[in-house]
């Protein structure tokens, strides 16, 4: 068969698995704002109801703009994380925005941040921003640091608090968990767990199951469900099979085009029985991951175009630089308490929130062109490591984005750990070469490969 006739089949087959995605991604906003109108506006609490025609149209329209300037068949983890931001965090904000009729200054700019991120993806050339080079012994180094890390962590909890009860495992019971739970008042002990869960644990079970050693998958898996029963935190249990289940994809061909197929049918899945009365995984999966802190970043402007903006105030170089946080209690509960007359509730939402209470439009333009930086860095983490490594690892810190700050985090929190990691980690097992001497061999072979086919072309 002729090398042309097979590239005209794979465009073929390409072709039509596009439009299945396409198909995917009309049918799952229109899931989305049927499920909204039908299920969560005015009908469940925090939830209003005001549908504006229009901007679910236009809202469609550019959906379907941003979905099409997606190489969607791209074997690079950046498209794929820009994939799970897409369809996790602006579709829902769009959905927000035309079923709940708010404001157009606030969506088109985080419409703007996404493209601006997107032409930042679709630049090869960003990824050589970063030119601090590798630690070489970091494929041991770093993860000894975090095992030493999580190792110290869970001796202090079970000092403290002595084997952790099973009652986590009872989803209804974690809210009342968390709120009558005994913590550890130390904000130092408070960085290193947060470093841990978010990225510490993500990064050793991604690597062991990289290499291949599940027994070491078993007992950090173990150690991530300890974590959970202590903190009834559900983002905790819910990264282990979000870190397998990307590592297994991973394997695939076409990992993008399968991520966006399954997670799009399984969201519509759950919408559809949802609104067969079957209630749970939709109020677990859609509204609580992802309608609702869309729906907070339309409040968190809402309150903040009539407040003044904090700037780096919160933040490590906001308290050295001598800036106060103006709400002692945190943003999130000062949320609850305006909108919703609820000092209990703590509503979080994510980074683009983050941007523009800290820097008005701009600031959520300065963490939209952050966040793609970051996804090319994850490229080049890649080229150090492998494809299942750099996916399986940054899958879960980069979905937390969702529901959690950027720029405060990367200054000393969870991002900062995350962020010194692709920057500097590198193991070439993962690639099946030893310092990269496998790879060489190749280049050669097909050098050599390629000389001879020139020479029998004379």
């Amino acid at each position: 068969m002729h090398l042309n006739q097979i590239m005209k089949e794979n465009n073929i087959k390409n072709i039509k698995k596009w439009l299945i995605l396409f198909a995917f991604t009309i049918g799952y906003k229109f899931i989305l704002d049927y499920s909204y109108i039908s299920i969560l506006g005015n009908k469940v609490d925090e939830f209003v109801l005001d549908v504006c025609g229009w901007k679910v149209l236009l809202s469609t329209v550019i959906i379907i703009n941003i979905f099409i300037r997606v190489d969607q068949f791209k074997r690079e983890p950046s498209i794929l994380l820009f994939n799970l931001f897409f369809y996790v965090t602006i579709i829902p904000i769009s959905v927000i925005y035309g079923c709940c009729n708010m404001n157009s200054a606030y969506y088109f700019i985080i419409i703007i941040g996404t493209s601006i991120c997107l032409m930042i993806i679709n630049k090869s050339h960003i990824a050589e921003i970063n030119r601090v080079n590798s630690i070489k012994e970091s494929g041991v180094i770093i993860p000894y640091i975090g095992i030493f890390t999580v190792g110290i962590l869970l001796c202090v909890m079970l000092y403290h608090f002595g084997l952790p009860s099973t009652d986590a495992f009872n989803f209804s019971k974690v809210y009342d968990i968390r709120l009558h739970g005994d913590y550890i008042d130390n904000k130092i002990f408070n960085y290193l767990f947060n470093w841990s869960t978010a990225v510490i644990l993500p990064m050793l079970i991604a690597r062991e199951l990289t290499l291949k050693r599940h027994f070491f998958v078993f007992i950090y898996i173990a150690v991530t469900v300890i974590f959970y029963l202590y903190t009834a935190s559900k983002a905790i249990i819910f990264m282990i099979p979000v870190i397998v289940g990307i590592y297994f994809l991973s394997k695939t061909k076409q990992v993008n085009y399968w991520f966006t197929l399954i997670f799009n049918a399984g969201i519509i899945g759950v919408s559809l029985l949802a609104l067969t009365d079957k209630y749970l995984l939709y109020s677990y999966f859609v509204r609580r991951a992802m309608l609702l802190p869309a729906y907070l970043k339309f409040l968190y402007y809402d309150f903040f175009t009539i407040h003044d903006k904090i700037g780096l105030a919160g933040t490590l170089w906001g308290s050295a630089a001598g800036y106060p946080f103006p709400y002692e209690n945190g943003l999130g509960v000062e949320i609850s308490k305006y909108f919703f007359n609820n000092d209990i509730m703590n509503s979080n939402t994510g980074f683009l929130a983050e941007g523009y209470y800290r820097g008005g439009y701009i600031g959520v333009l300065c963490v939209m062109a952050l966040f793609a930086v970051i996804l090319k860095q994850v490229d080049r983490l890649t080229e150090r490591t492998s494809l299942s490594f750099a996916l399986s690892f940054s899958f879960y810190p980069i979905y937390s984005l969702n529901d959690s700050s950027i720029i405060d985090s990367i200054i000393f929190g969870p991002m900062l750990i995350f962020v010194l990691i692709i920057l500097l980690y590198s193991d070439r097992r993962m690639s099946g070469g030893v310092n990269g001497k496998k790879l060489t061999i190749k280049i050669q072979q097909i050098n050599l490969h390629n000389r001879y086919n020139r020479r029998t072309a004379k």
